[in-house]
């Protein structure tokens, strides 16, 4: 009985050990958007939208198909254009911790999710993180609250002065989902749920891929642009991915051009002069 006992308690070491080491330590290498209408857009990370260096890290447990954010926070600037501007040509930033994406569940949470509001919104009339329009005075006089409750997947927006607010408004949030009570009522344009498994070759030292998209469609997996110079594509109306690898990204952190050839050669000219 105690030799039974004891191989059992080995058995039990052996599947708890084995299921800790399935996870892997991978490297985001890649946020990529489209617009509503096919069009990619620029996602900049890692402190190259003039904010702080995000300082994310992951694993990766392709057991449970659970991505998780260790440590950190991960702040993602979308900007018009191929390069980092002026403050007009940014749109929005998302500023995320504790993020985990479970792509078996087809859920994301995180412990807090802010959406910063560019410079491009209030040169349209818009607010780009609510999701709506300043008025005929063109002032922003409504307000956003993020993590209502403590829940990061819980915004509230309060109507103020002419701004056309009202339920059926589509703020950034963390992910696709509609608002209940206390969420205002609004219904969210995720920015971060990409729970759908596009690729996992980690295990073989290559690429994991999660995306996902604001549409009814079922997604299209050629959405999603792995290189630069993205064209646009129709029926990719906002899709959005993350790409990971199992190696450490370059220093400095690495950066994605959704624009033109030309735009990248500009790059890398103003590295080799610097």
């Amino acid at each position: 009985m105690k030799q039974l006992t004891a191989k059992t308690l080995l058995a039990v070491s052996v599947l708890t050990v084995s299921g800790v080491a399935s996870a892997t330590t991978v490297y985001l290498n890649q946020s990529g958007l489209r617009s509503a209408g096919g069009t990619a857009y620029n996602m900049i990370y890692g402190g190259q939208d003039g904010g702080p260096a995000s300082t994310a890290t992951w694993d990766w447990d392709a057991g449970t198909g659970v991505l998780t954010m260790t440590s950190g926070f991960l702040q993602q600037a979308q900007r018009i254009g191929s390069v980092p501007g002026p403050s007009t040509s940014l749109i929005l930033s998302d500023l995320v911790t504790g993020l985990v994406i479970d792509t078996v569940n087809g859920t994301t949470s995180a412990t807090t999710y802010n959406c910063i509001e560019g410079g491009f919104g209030a040169g349209t009339g818009a607010s780009s993180c609510g999701g709506y329009a300043l008025g005929v005075n063109n002032i922003n006089e409504s307000s956003i609250a993020y993590n209502v409750g403590g829940s990061a997947d819980c915004t509230a927006i309060t109507a103020g002065g002419d701004d056309p607010v009202n339920p059926l408004t589509v703020y950034r949030g963390l992910q696709s989902a509609a608002g209940g009570p206390g969420c205002g009522d609004h219904t969210g344009r995720g920015a971060l749920d990409m729970v759908l498994m596009v690729q996992d070759n980690v295990g073989i030292g290559g690429t994991l891929i999660l995306a996902n998209w604001n549409s009814d469609l079922a997604f299209n997996q050629a959405c999603v642009q792995t290189a630069p110079g993205a064209p646009g594509m129709a029926n990719c109306n906002r899709a959005h991915w993350l790409i990971f690898s199992t190696n450490p990204v370059p220093v400095p952190a690495a950066v994605w051009l959704f624009g033109s050839a030309v735009g990248l050669l500009g790059v890398a000219r103003r590295r080799r002069a610097a």
